[in-house]
């Protein structure tokens, strides 16, 4: 196992440990680990922001924010 394989289990390991943990909001966790990955070069910045493009992030963020607005 190289070093950069070892670094993104930890990461996925903390991230679940994180996620059930349930001490930091999830979307929070989920940007910490993009740039988790993202600083060392693990991921390009291209590859990092590349699925935020995507119609059907932009369709459920949305949603996210309807649903949070008519909380208010």
């Amino acid at each position: 196992m190289t070093l950069p394989i070892a670094y993104v289990l930890g990461l996925f390991l903390l991230a679940l440990i994180l996620f059930a943990w349930d001490y930091l909001y999830v979307d929070i966790v989920a940007l910490l680990l993009l740039l988790a990955l993202t600083v060392p070069g693990i991921l390009t910045p291209s590859e990092a922001l590349g699925g935020f493009g995507n119609d059907t992030l932009i369709v459920l963020i949305s949603l996210f924010v309807m649903i949070v607005l008519n909380t208010l």
